[in-house]
């Protein structure tokens, strides 16, 4: 069987190998002159600081007491809010791997199209898996042998497309603060393995039902972009309880009330308020704050394992969904 699977499948196996290949070297032509730029700039010695940084000064506005706004800062908070402000000019220049990155979340439904939906469908399309029976091959063994191969293999590239799209992204991901934004959340960490197996097991379970290669093929398209799209605006913003969290506006020193919540730090802003600078304007102090309700940049590997654990557990009743049909229902 593991033979025969090989002979079926290389070529989607070679093809996957060769768009690696591709991807690859677009990410090495791209990736290092950012890599280049972002350590020129100092970024990887002063980001760490300024992301445990709640709060930055703009040193950019003008100051209400009058003269230089950084005058009133002190030396620690200029080099945090310099920092921030270099990482938003390195942002500014290269977010444009966000819109490609775009582009990379049709992959795992890609793999669901051309790996998953033709793992069972072309073999019932051609009739070809009663020859297999016929020559003592359970139904479940040879289940269990493609879908168990087919997915080892679709893991190992995944883990590599994962590896390669990481080094790539990550300066962009630190310098814009974004990491819960959607689609940068869904491009990278291990969320990218539960998206792959997911649209593996929808299209072998949508070729097993349907029995024909186009309608399985259309079935994967429609369920892996419907569930996505629940997952992301129904689900994901409740993985976990919000957590309130005060800005103070007020700044180091009494004339300098241009102090601002630190996008860098990564916290995922469901609302804010908006009457802080009033309070600053009429010299209460206790009312120059604003208000956020956040879920907290510590919540991002827990949001990634919540989700991921979603799609594996609906990869696995799909799986046993495609084994009931394979055993019962298929002639």
């Amino acid at each position: 069987m593991t033979w025969l699977v090989w002979r079926q499948h290389r070529k989607q196996l070679l093809f996957g190998a060769a768009a690696l290949l591709v991807l690859g070297a677009f990410f090495l032509a791209t990736g290092m002159p950012m890599r280049d730029r972002f350590e020129r700039s100092g970024l990887p010695g002063c980001l760490p600081q300024t992301i445990d940084s709640t709060v930055v000064a703009n040193l950019y506005t003008e100051n209400p007491g009058g003269g230089d706004a950084g005058a009133n800062v002190d030396d620690a908070t200029a080099t945090i809010t310099r920092c921030a402000q270099t990482a938003d000019e390195f942002y500014d220049d290269y977010q444009y791997v966000f819109d490609v990155g775009l582009l990379l979340l049709v992959l795992p439904m890609l793999v669901g199209m051309f790996w998953g939906a033709p793992l069972v469908a072309r073999e019932l399309e051609h009739g070809t898996h009663r020859l297999v029976w016929a020559q003592g091959t359970s139904r479940l063994r040879w289940a269990a042998t493609k879908i168990g191969l087919v997915s080892v293999g679709v893991l190992a590239i995944t883990a590599i497309y994962a590896s390669m799209l990481s080094w790539w992204i990550t300066p962009v991901i630190q310098t814009s603060g974004q990491r819960f934004d959607f689609g940068i959340f869904d491009l990278h960490g291990i969320v990218v393995f539960g998206y792959t197996i997911f649209a593996l097991a929808l299209g072998v379970f949508a070729g097993a039902v349907t029995g024909r290669l186009l309608p399985a093929m259309a079935i994967t398209v429609v369920g892996f972009l419907a569930t996505r799209l629940v997952v992301m605006l129904a689900a994901r913003p409740r993985y976990l309880p919000t957590e309130t969290a005060r800005a103070d506006l007020l700044g180091p020193s009494p004339s300098f009330d241009n102090q601002q919540w630190n996008l860098l730090h990564g916290d995922w802003i469901r609302s804010r308020s908006s009457g802080g600078r009033e309070g600053c304007a009429a010299g209460r102090p206790d009312d120059c704050v604003e208000i956020l309700i956040i879920h907290p940049a510590r919540h991002f590997w827990a949001f990634q394992a919540i989700e991921t654990g979603v799609f594996i557990a609906l990869s696995i009743c799909l799986v046993i969904g495609t084994t009931y049909w394979i055993r019962r229902r298929i002639a």
